[in-house]
């Protein structure tokens, strides 16, 4: 019994023994082969790895995506969201915009083949593309909002610790500092990022990199008025601290743009949805129209049906767009830096005398007034521009408008016949 056991044990041994070696074996080539490709990518840098090559071919295609004036809009629309946890490093910023932005688009042409399969009707096609534009729309709305707003709430208590601390120690860096220590995670990355540009020993030139990249212009302020109390010191007043005055007003625009923003966000909630409605009730009624009253298939089908649906498509698109652009609105202008269409389109001889036939003449009192009106929106288009647009956009509506009556008269005239 015991030779028994004495077996088993020196068997149970062996095999353990055995897959030790091979174990060892292969963590051995492994490694051997692992360090193998490393000293080969070090020993040839300019050789790119898969992985390399995909990121290097998502950025050219960002590149080449911020080139179409609807995709840059949407890519950086998408940058609202991912600047607030990628700040300061552009090259994972474009990647993490292209990601997410192939992953939505591999979404909606997931769902857009068997749709397209699936449905026949041209209309009942053009409202399910129309309500599925809306709700991703109102999927990105939802998260960029959700991470702007979290961010400004986070950012009144910032403005509160930076006070409570520069009384204690009367020093702007130290404030931050300390500030940050205290700060959510959202709040804690822009609060290093500005530590680091009052520490820097550049830090003019790190200013101007955090002012181009910061997501709102509270920390744009918060950052120039630090910088500005650490390079010259802060001044006393009667009334108190310069620094903490200005902090306090910026405090207060902040707090008066999270009044502004929730109160639009309460009076305009579900208004998406409600503009959906009439696209989601519009078949069911025809088909039941159709099918109990035969005059009413021959309405639908005639000019002045299709007139009522394109009608009715049209409302829900624009009340959707003026809904979107309400949300949307910002009380500081968006300044870009990026080559304007209209500036290439008006260095056409043909359009240059268009707009010279049709705009205003130089000097008088509509130009001035149009001029006024530019200024006071904070526009970037110069007058020629803008009448570029308004050129562009008439000549396009009308060969809309062109193209839909062709239409509707083959099709009045295909329910004669």
């Amino acid at each position: 019994m015991n030779l028994e056991w004495l077996s088993l044990l020196l068997g149970g041994a062996t095999l353990l023994f055995l897959g030790a070696v091979l174990a060892f074996q292969f963590l051995s080539r492994y490694g051997e082969a692992g360090a193998a490709r490393k000293y080969e990518a070090l020993r040839q840098p300019a050789k790119t790895s898969n992985k390399q090559a995909l990121h290097n071919g998502m950025q050219q295609l960002y590149t080449l995506c911020s080139r179409v004036p609807l995709l840059r809009t949407y890519l950086h629309f998408i940058r609202r969201r991912l600047v607030i946890l990628h700040l300061g490093d552009e090259w994972k910023l474009r990647l993490e915009t292209m990601r997410t932005a192939l992953w939505l688009w591999g979404m909606l042409l997931a769902a857009a083949v068997p749709i397209t399969l699936w449905v026949r009707d041209v209309f009942t096609l053009v409202m399910l593309m129309i309500g599925g534009w809306v709700c991703h729309g109102m999927l990105t709305d939802v998260f960029v909002q959700r991470l702007e707003m979290r961010l400004l709430r986070q950012l009144r208590q910032f403005f509160g610790d930076v006070r409570h601390h520069y009384h204690r120690h009367g020093m702007v860096e130290e404030a931050i500092y300390e500030a940050t220590d205290e700060a959510p995670y959202e709040m804690t990355l822009h609060g290093q990022e500005i530590v680091e540009v009052l520490t820097d020993s550049h830090a003019e030139e790190r200013l101007e990199q955090y002012l181009e990249a910061a997501p709102n212009r509270y920390l744009k302020g918060l950052a120039g008025l630090s910088y500005l109390v650490k390079e010259y010191g802060d001044k006393q007043t009667d009334s108190g601290s310069l620094y903490l005055k200005a902090l306090g007003k910026l405090a207060g625009e902040l707090n008066f743009e999270l009044l502004r923003r929730e109160r639009l966000g309460f009076l305009l909630h579900g208004l998406s949805v409600i503009a959906l409605l009439p696209l989601l009730f519009t078949r069911p009624i025809e088909a039941w129209a159709s099918y109990y009253f035969s005059a009413m298939d021959a309405f639908y089908s005639s000019m002045m049906g299709w007139s009522i649906k394109l009608g009715l498509m049209g409302g829900v698109w624009l009340s959707y767009v003026l809904l979107r652009h309400i949300q949307n609105l910002e009380t500081s202008p968006k300044i870009t830096s990026r080559k304007r269409w209209e500036k290439w389109v008006h260095g056409r001889g043909w359009m240059r005398w268009l707009v010279h036939r049709l705009g205003p003449a130089p000097g008088s009192r509509e130009a001035e007034r149009m001029v006024k009106l530019l200024k006071e929106t904070a526009s970037p288009l110069r007058l020629e521009w803008f009448y570029v647009q308004r050129i562009v956009a008439g000549s396009m509506a009308f060969l809309a408008a062109m193209g839909l009556f062709i239409a509707l008269h083959y099709a009045d005239r295909h329910q004669v016949l």
